[in-house]
């Protein structure tokens, strides 16, 4: 059975009325790069606030290297920095938009660290961004969010395997856009 580095079970978040993360149940496998996509708003942000314990779920439960993250805070607390976070080995590297406002070359380098950690100490990698060509080039999985619900989430090569009618990531991204249904629903309906 594969060691899980992170899982959440029917986590939730709400501002005022507005949902921001609808029920994400997640399993996040050690090792993995593990891609977060989705529009501005779309929950990414939140469900990492809550994996890092910075804001509290309204429900549901989340587990980061086996620790809970309401219960075992201080345990699962990694994000004062990357270079800090780095300094004490860290199991699970919580990355929001790494490369955000960087040049290409920048970008790379950012990319080439990420694998570097991967590879070199296992290190499980999540992060958000909304950088497609990111994502194919050093993620091993992705899960896309759209209105605070996870539409898909599964490694990169099954998913383009499911959506092969879809000529690219961005196309398969768009498609939860423009549907806002999950596999789930699409496997339902068809």
């Amino acid at each position: 059975m594969t060691n899980l580095a992170i899982e959440t079970h029917e986590l939730t978040r709400h501002y005022g009325d507005t949902v921001a993360v609808d029920a994400l149940t997640l399993n996040v496998a050690q090792g993995e790069i593990f891609g977060f996509l989705g529009h501005n708003g779309a929950g990414k942000t939140t469900t990492v606030n809550m994996l890092t314990t910075l804001i509290l779920p309204d429900s549901g439960s989340a587990r980061v290297a086996g620790h809970d993250v309401v219960t075992e805070n201080l345990a699962v607390r990694q994000r004062v920095g990357v270079a800090q976070a780095l300094m004490h080995g860290p199991e699970v590297l919580f990355l929001d938009e790494p490369s955000s406002g960087l040049d290409p070359e920048a970008t790379r380098e950012v990319d080439d660290l990420i694998l570097m950690l991967n590879r070199e100490f296992g290190m499980t990698v999540f992060m958000n961004t909304h950088l497609l060509s990111q994502v194919t080039r050093i993620c091993t999985s992705i899960g896309i969010m759209n209105q605070g619900r996870l539409m898909v989430a599964d490694s990169l090569p099954n998913i383009t395997a499911r959506f092969a009618e879809e000529r690219s990531l961005e196309d398969i991204y768009l498609h939860f856009r423009r549907n806002g249904s999950t596999v789930a629903d699409e496997v339902v309906a068809r």
